[in-house]
Order: C-alpha cells, then structure tokens, then sequence
C-alpha cells in the first residue's frame, strides 16, 4: 500500500494542473466550461488510444452499464468543477470538492461495507476543517464553490464506483470508458461553445488539460 501512496500523489497533483489549464483558457481566451470539458475528453480519449496501441479498448468494458455510469459520473465531475472554477478561485474550489473523499467514504461503507477505523475518520475531518477555513460558509456560499461542493458529491460516486469494479474491469478499459462517455455526453455543449478564434496558445492549453486530466486518471 506505501509504494501505492507516491503514485496517488502524482496522479492528484495532475488532475488539479489540468483543471488550471482550463482556469486558463477561460482567463486568456475567454472560452466556456462546456468546451473545455469537451475536449479534455476527446483529446484524453486519442492520447490513451495512441499510449496503449488501442488496446484499452475492450467492447466488454463498453457493454457493462456500471463501468458507463462511472463515465457518466466523472463527465458530470468535470463539467461541473470547469463551471465553478470560471468564477472562483482554483483554492477554494478545490476546497469545497473536497466533499468528494468524504461521500466516497459514506458510500464505501455503506454500499461495499468497507471497514471504519479511527484513523481514516479523524483525517477526513482534519480534512474538513480546512473546508471550512478556506470555504468559509459563515461569509456566504458562492455559486462557483457550490458547484465545485456538488462536483465533489459527484467525485466521490465516480470514486467508489471505481472501487467497486477493480478487478472486475481493466483499469485502462475503464479509462478509456470514461473518455469516450465523457466525449459523447459533452458534444453538444462543446459544440455550441466553439471559439471564433483559435490561437496557439489555447491549443497548447487543450493539449495540457487533456493530457494531464488522463495521465492524472490512468
């Protein structure tokens, strides 16, 4: 479990840098959450193509209705959290998603009957103390940082639900689930917020975003 700790770290310090890629390219280029959301999708989807040799896709995988509810789940996580970063801060949002680690504790007791122990309760209130110190409730609560609040809820079904199928489903079958789910749930709103202009700087954001939000995952 230790040598797992390093890669959770790594993996929880990409998905962040993907979404201020996307905090970006709302600031530069003024782009909409939908699109951005979009294409992390699409490009994640290409990118685990070409790193596997098209071997993460498994028509098993896409006939499993739970493995596509987990897709469902993180393409509502990311359209979610994309809107409620366009208008607070990367701190604080990330602050209120937050909530996801404690909904995916609930649920995994709940639902796989996953053990409570001390030590993971009281680090998950430590946890939430700093919610509270940086969210600040008590000032007023923020669209942007509900929305971030209930990316979270969401974060922490899509959390448990990978708990569930591990083992039961290739990781990067999954994955590439996800990706694709995510791509074709999030078209529509891509497409009605196509850009008039498309500088090299938001290309070089997109790639970013993508790439980080799918390595971060994989």
């Amino acid at each position: 479990m230790l040598r797992a700790i390093p890669i959770m770290l790594l993996a929880m310090a990409l998905i962040p840098a993907g979404d201020a890629a996307g905090k970006l390219m709302f600031n530069t280029h003024g782009v909409l959450p939908g699109f951005v959301a979009w294409l992390r999708f699409v490009v994640g989807a290409v990118l685990l193509i070409a790193i596997t040799r098209g071997k993460a896709i498994e028509a098993s995988a896409f006939r499993n209705p739970w493995v596509l509810f987990r897709g469902a789940l993180i393409a509502v996580t990311i359209f979610t959290i994309l809107s409620g970063i366009q208008t607070v801060s990367l701190s604080t949002a990330f602050a209120a998603f937050f909530v996801g680690p404690m909904v995916s504790y609930l649920l995994s007791v709940l639902l796989l009957k996953e053990q409570v122990t001390w030590t993971r309760t009281g680090l998950l209130l430590l946890g939430f103390v700093g919610v509270l110190l940086v969210v600040r409730p008590d000032a007023g609560l923020s669209v942007g940082a509900g929305l971030a609040a209930l990316a979270g809820v969401f974060y922490g079904g899509y959390l448990t639900a990978s708990r569930w199928l591990a083992g039961k489903v290739a990781g990067d079958a999954m994955l590439m689930v996800q990706l694709t789910v995510g791509a074709v749930l999030l078209t529509p709103f891509g497409l009605s917020a196509l850009p008039e202009t498309w500088p090299p700087g938001l290309w070089g954001l997109i790639a970013l975003s993508g790439a980080f939000s799918m390595l971060g995952n994989l």
